[in-house]
């Protein structure tokens, strides 16, 4: 049988990433970079690939660039959320089936992704990297015998009219079967959304924080408050970020209260100490009346603005937030943004301008973290292991990092 075709098409990618043909037959082709990195495609692999190459047109670019779908069929890739809390259950050649296998009735399951998914996101770069790092790391290169890692979950026979009719008709069925699997073999699962970005090794020693090159450290010669400890080694250690955010948030609410009562016990003393001070029922309803005040106006935004206003140094916070901004390539603070349904200005990184919008920030991400009310339904609600709720996410940690740092500096002993 000739492979031409299916060849070229291999060589149409590969060569592109700076692989070279190595070997080529008329049944088989082998790609290598250097000495490390051999991808094998067998006549196995051509004859399936030559099958894909005939049904591609069938397959649409919909959802996640981790979906397959088509007006019949649909794939998702999946995974374990916390490989270290659960137990293995993925295995290579395992299956798991919701209904009956037929050829004409609804079923789905999960087990190892099909070929056509494999030869699908063989364009998809994320894709191609994430699979090309492996190929260097593990000793079979044979193609489709290291994709059969990757576990997706398949939904067969669903007869849509369409793509997209196919896609709003299997996401409660995903859904489903992702809780039913979740829950009676407990352990739990999800959607993966997008592949891994490989980063290179130059890319990886790029960091907002300075790591310190030394390993000579000062002796510490203050006490650090041990709760606060607790919550960054919670925050530093988690790979959930919404978990990370809420840890970093606690140091900051650690001190909402005492920093709240400490300023009305100096708006208390400044009225009291005052000469002109007297017990009499108009200067004691000024003391009701601020207490009453404080009660009524002090809300956990104000809260959260106190706390950074005593215990951050504002030049440098405004100076981590030029560098951050710079790193990113974001203007995430310093132009007007909308935060899971909340309206923030941007600040002009001027004293005096800074505490105010960078507590909206916080705030408006701790509130979509902790709350999920149904009373309407919101499309800017935080939506967990979406990437787009995620990204936001993400984005507002190592500023708060930085705050929960300078926090626990500042109220050591």
């Amino acid at each position: 049988m000739n492979y031409n075709t299916e060849k070229d098409y291999l060589k149409t990618i590969f060569l592109e990433q700076k692989l070279e043909v190595e070997e080529e037959t008329e049944s088989s082709i082998k790609f290598k970079r250097r000495s490390f990195l051999v991808v094998n495609f067998t006549e196995e692999n051509l004859v399936s690939l030559k099958k894909y190459l005939e049904n591609k047109n069938e397959f649409e670019n919909l959802h996640f660039e981790t979906t397959l779908i088509s007006k019949n069929y649909r794939e998702e890739l999946i995974d374990v959320i916390n490989p270290i809390n659960s137990r293995p259950v993925f295995w290579r050649d395992e299956e798991y089936v919701f209904g009956t296998k037929n050829e004409s009735e609804l079923f789905a399951t999960i087990d190892n992704c099909s070929d056509n998914y494999a030869w699908s996101k063989l364009e998809n770069e994320n894709f191609l990297n994430y699979f090309l790092e492996r190929f260097r790391m593990r000793g079979d290169n044979d193609f489709i015998q290291l994709t059969k890692r990757l576990f997706t979950i398949k939904i067969y026979n669903s007869n849509q009219s369409s793509a997209v009719d196919n896609l709003k008709f299997t996401n409660h069925i995903i859904d489903s079967c992702i809780f039913s699997f979740s829950s009676l073999k407990q352990t739990t699962i999800k959607v993966i959304e997008f592949f891994p970005k490989r980063r290179r090794f130059r890319e990886q020693k790029e960091n907002v924080f300075e790591i310190q090159k030394s390993n000579s450290f000062n002796i510490p010669r203050v006490k650090i408050n041990p709760h606060l400890l607790k919550f960054y080694q919670l925050a530093s250690s988690t790979e959930f970020e919404s978990h990370k955010f809420l840890s970093f948030y606690h140091i900051l609410e650690y001190f909402f209260l005492s920093v709240s009562d400490q300023n009305l016990y100096q708006k208390l003393s400044r009225r009291i100490n005052d000469p002109k001070f007297r017990t009499t029922s108009k200067d004691l309803d000024k003391l009701i009346k601020d207490m009453n005040s404080h009660k009524t106006e002090n809300d956990e935004t104000e809260m959260l603005k106190s706390v950074l206003i005593k215990y951050i140094n504002e030049d440098e916070l405004i100076e981590f937030i030029k560098e951050y901004e710079t790193f990113i390539g974001i203007n995430l603070y310093t132009k007007k943004k909308t935060v899971f349904g909340t309206d923030i200005n941007g600040t002009n990184l001027q004293s005096g301008h800074i505490f105010g919008p960078i507590s909206k920030h916080i705030k408006a991400v701790r509130n979509a973290l902790v709350h999920s009310s149904d009373r309407h339904e919101r499309n800017d609600r935080f939506i967990p292991y979406s990437k787009t709720s995620m990204d936001v996410v993400k984005n507002q940690i190592p500023m708060l990092k930085f705050i929960a740092e300078k926090i626990i500096i500042s109220t050591s002993e």
